[in-house]
Order: C-alpha cells, then structure tokens, then sequence
C-alpha cells in the first residue's frame, strides 16, 4: 500500500493589521475504501481554537476567528496516508 505526505500552505498577507478575522476551512481528508488518514494535523498561525462540524456527506469544516491584528495568516495541513491502489479497467475500476 502507497505511502503519501501531503503539505498544503494557504498564506494570507495583508497591506495593513486586519482584525476579527472570521474563517473556513475544508482540509480535512476522509478515511474511506481508497484512502487510509495514518496523521493529519493543521498548523494556524496565532493558534486559534477550530471549531468542526460534519455534513450529511461526512465532510468536515473548520471555522476559526482572529480577534488580534495582523498582517498575515497561515493556514497549513500536514497530512501522512495510506492509499489504496485501484484497478482500472475499460469496464469500470475495482
């Protein structure tokens, strides 16, 4: 089973100090018959408490504030895998 890290980096930089900054974020992968989550992680600059719910589907978001102001926001995800090969085929995929 394939190994993958994945690193996703959204950086935000602002002109002047912003404040009660409001967020949403959907960086939360799924465990599912193709994918194993092995570690997942978020690094948010300012370290903000994230608040998550769940859809009707399953899918998680991630809602934060900043209240200090700030020039720039990090939103980072660290993310270690397993994956599932997949056969292909004319006929469909396994």
């Amino acid at each position: 089973m394939p190994e993958f890290y994945i690193h996703h980096r959204t950086l935000y930089g602002y002109p002047t100090k912003v404040i009660d900054s409001a967020n949403q974020i959907k960086l939360y992968p799924i465990t599912d018959s193709h994918q194993q989550v092995v570690d997942h992680r978020l690094a948010i600059s300012h370290q903000p408490s994230v608040y998550t719910v769940q859809d009707y589907f399953g899918n998680t978001t991630g809602f934060f504030s900043i209240l200090l102001p700030h020039q720039e926001l990090s939103i980072e995800s660290f993310l270690r895998e397993h994956h599932q090969a997949t056969l292909c085929t004319s006929g469909g995929c396994e």
